[in-house]
């Protein structure tokens, strides 16, 4: 939740007004939260990449701000392996959404994963 939202602010504050807006849903199966703003957006020839280890749109690149494009590659891995989804919406110059969702069962446990309590 942390990096999309510093993202959001991050890319925003070069735009407009610089809008965040966090949205919090429940359905039978899920939470999703929905980080929107009204930032760079990133540009469709990159979309595609934007999970990738180190990746950084070509639009940010330019931009004076600090960044390793890890953020968004773990931050996949986190809600995945939590079993969880995440994907996103954007256009360029006018801002992006980026949505995750966790399961309300919880987190799966992973094959060959130890609890805090011990053998049991």
């Amino acid at each position: 939740m942390t990096n999309f939202i510093s993202n959001a602010i991050k890319y925003s504050a070069a735009s407009r007004t610089g809008i965040v807006t966090v949205i919090l849903k429940t359905n039978k199966r899920e939470v999703i939260f929905a980080i929107q703003d009204n930032g760079v957006g990133i540009p469709k020839i990159n979309q595609s990449r934007i999970f990738e280890k180190f990746f950084r749109a070509d639009n940010v690149i330019k931009m004076e701000t600090e960044g390793s494009g890890l953020g968004l590659y773990i931050s996949k891995m986190i809600v995945e392996i939590s079993g969880g989804r995440l994907w996103f919406e954007s256009t360029e110059g006018q801002g992006s959404v980026f949505y995750f969702s966790l399961p309300l069962s919880g987190s799966k446990k992973i094959k060959g994963e130890k609890g805090l309590a011990g053998p049991g």
